[in-house]
C-alpha cells in the first residue's frame, strides 16, 4: 500500500465553524480518497492548542498537527508557540519550516521517491525547493492564485486604508511609472527570481515566492480550472505539460433531497411567500467576494426593476479574518444595504450544513460577484441544490457556468460591474427559472468525486 502525504495548513474538524474553504475541500477530499482503502494517508496540518498533535481518524488517517495556533479562527493563523502572537504571513511560513523539518526528519523511514507529498495552497509550497531535495514526488495543488491576490490590491488599493503604508508606496511608484496590473506582477516576478526580492514588501514577497516555488520546484501541478492553467502559462512561463486541471467534487450528501423541516422553518422565520424572489450570497465577507458591486446593483434595481419589492436577499457569512480592513468591510457593506429601501437584505451570519442546504433549497438565484475566482466550491454545491447561478467571469465560473442554468457577467471594467450584475440578475429573474433549477442539477452530476478520483489516480502513476 502506497503512502500518500498530505500537507494543508487547513482542515476541518469538530468545529467546522471557524475553518475556512480550504479546511471544507480537505476533509471532503481525505474522505474520498481513504474511501479506495489503497493508500497510507498522512495530513500534515496546523492545529489548536487543545487538540492532540496526532491522531488516527475513523477513515484510517493518521492526522499530525506539526504547529499550534489559537482558537479563534484557524483562518486567522494566530501562532502561540511562545505565548505571542505572530502575524498571519509569519506563522505560514513557518508552517512551511515546519512541514519541511518534518519531511526531513522522516525521510529514512521508507524510500522518499516513494512516496507520494501533495501539498495544499501556496503556503504550503514556500519550502518547495528544500522539500525536493529530499527525493519526495511532489504535486502543488493551487486552490487560489497568490498573485490575483496582488493585482487586486494594486487595481483597488484606494479604496483600503487599512493597507500597509509600505505596500501603499510600492504601488504609487509604479502606477507613477504607467505600467499596467500585469506587467506590475511580472516586475515583481522578475526581482524575486534575481534574488531582488529585498525591494518587494513581506507580504507580497511570500506570496510570490510561494507561487514561483509551486510552479517551478513540483513534478506535477494541479488547478481546478482552464483560466488558472492559462494564468500560469502566460504569467510565468509555466510547463503545459506539468499542469492537470482537475476540476474540484462534491460529498454524495449535497445530493440528497431537501429536509423540508428546516426549509419550512427559515420561510416562516423571514415571512417567505411563493412571490418573492430569493437571491443568495453565500461566502467569506472580503473585498475578493465583489460583495460593494452586488449592494450597487440591488440599489440600481430599485430604481428600474418593476419587481423589485418581491425580492429578498440573504448574505450568509462573516469575514473569518482578524486584520481591522476585513472587519471594516464587512461593516461597509452592511452599511450600504441599510440604503435600499424595497430591496430587504439579511445577514444570517456563519451557515453550516444543513443550514447551508436550506438556504440553497428556497433560493432562486446564488450570486458570486467576486473580483476574482479560481475555482467557486460554492457554485457546485449551488448547483446540487439546483439553484441559479450568477457569477462574474473569473476562472472558475467560467468552466463550470453553462447558459443552461446561469449567467456569466462581464467584470473586465470595474465601473461597469454593478450595472453588469444588475442586468442579470433581472434577464434571469424574468426568465425560466424552474427549467433553469432542473439543468442546474444534473450539470452537478458530473462533479462527483468518483470522477474527480480517477483523476487523481492517473496522475499518481
Amino acid at each position: 500500500m502506497d503512502e500518500i502525504i498530505i500537507v494543508s495548513p487547513e482542515y476541518t474538524t469538530k468545529d467546522a465553524e471557524i475553518a475556512g474553504g480550504l479546511g471544507f475541500f480537505m476533509k471532503s477530499f481525505l474522505s474520498a480518497l481513504s474511501s479506495l482503502k489503497k493508500y497510507r494517508i498522512k495530513l500534515l496540518t496546523l492545529g489548536y492548542r487543545d487538540e492532540p498533535k496526532s491522531e488516527i481518524t475513523p477513515e484510517g488517517i493518521e492526522v499530525i498537527r506539526i504547529m499550534t495556533v489559537q482558537r479563534e479562527r484557524v483562518a486567522g493563523y494566530r501562532n502561540r508557540d511562545n505565548g505571542e502572537e505572530i502575524d498571519e504571513i509569519s506563522t505560514l511560513r513557518n508552517f512551511s519550516f515546519r512541514v519541511y523539518g518534518y519531511l526531513n526528519d522522516n525521510r529514512c523511514l521508507s524510500a522518499p521517491e516513494g512516496r507520494i507529498c501533495i501539498l495544499n495552497d501556496y503556503p504550503s509550497f514556500y519550502c518547495l525547493d528544500k522539500i525536493k531535495l529530499l527525493g519526495f514526488r511532489t504535486i502543488a495543488v493551487f486552490h487560489l492564485i497568490p498573485t490575483q491576490h496582488i493585482r487586486e490590491e494594486f487595481i483597488n488599493i484606494n479604496n483600503d486604508s487599512d493597507v500597509n503604508i509600505l505596500v501603499k508606496i510600492f504601488v504609487y511608484i509604479f502606477r507613477l511609472s504607467g505600467l499596467s496590473a500585469d506587467y506590475f506582477i511580472r516586475l515583481l516576478v522578475l526581482l524575486l527570481r534575481f534574488k531582488l526580492s529585498r525591494f518587494i514588501p513581506f507580504r507580497m514577497r511570500f506570496m510570490l515566492a510561494s507561487e514561483l516555488k509551486g510552479i517551478s520546484y513540483s513534478e506535477k501541478i494541479v488547478v481546478p480550472s482552464n483560466g488558472m492553467k492559462n494564468y500560469f502559462l502566460k504569467q510565468f512561463r509555466a510547463d503545459k505539460n506539468k499542469i492537470e486541471v482537475i476540476p474540484w467534487a462534491l460529498d454524495a450528501e449535497w445530493f440528497k433531497q431537501p429536509e423540508i423541516p428546516d426549509n419550512d422553518k427559515l420561510k416562516q422565520e423571514y415571512s417567505l411567500n411563493k412571490d418573492n424572489i430569493i437571491l443568495l450570497f453565500v461566502g467569506r465577507l472580503c473585498h475578493q467576494k465583489g460583495l460593494e458591486y452586488l449592494v450597487e446593483a440591488l440599489k440600481i434595481l430599485e430604481k428600474r426593476f418593476p419587481l423589485a419589492d418581491r425580492i429578498k436577499v440573504f448574505i450568509c457569512g462573516r469575514n473569518l479574518k482578524l486584520e481591522a480592513k476585513d472587519v471594516r468591510y464587512e461593516q461597509r457593506i452592511k452599511f450600504l444595504s441599510k440604503g435600499l429601501d424595497k430591496i430587504k437584505v439579511y445577514f444570517p451570519g456563519f451557515v453550516y450544513d444543513r443550514e447551508k442546504k436550506a438556504y440553497f433549497d428556497i433560493a432562486d438565484i446564488l450570486l458570486a460577484p467576486s473580483a476574482f475566482e479560481p475555482f467557486g466550491f460554492i457554485l457546485l454545491e449551488a448547483m446540487a441544490r439546483k439553484t441559479v447561478i450568477i457569477a462574474s467571469n473569473t476562472d472558475g465560473p467560467l468552466d463550470i457556468i453553462k447558459p443552461e442554468f446561469g449567467k456569466i457577467v462581464d467584470f473586465s471594467k470595474i465601473e461597469n460591474r454593478s450595472g453588469n450584475f444588475a442586468d442579470a440578475i433581472e434577464e434571469i429573474v424574468v426568465g425560466d427559472l424552474s427549467g433553469m433549477k432542473s439543468a442546474a442539477g444534473r450539470e452537478a452530476l458530473n462533479y462527483r468525486w468518483d470522477v474527480t478520483l480517477s483523476k487523481i489516480e492517473k496522475l499518481f502513476q
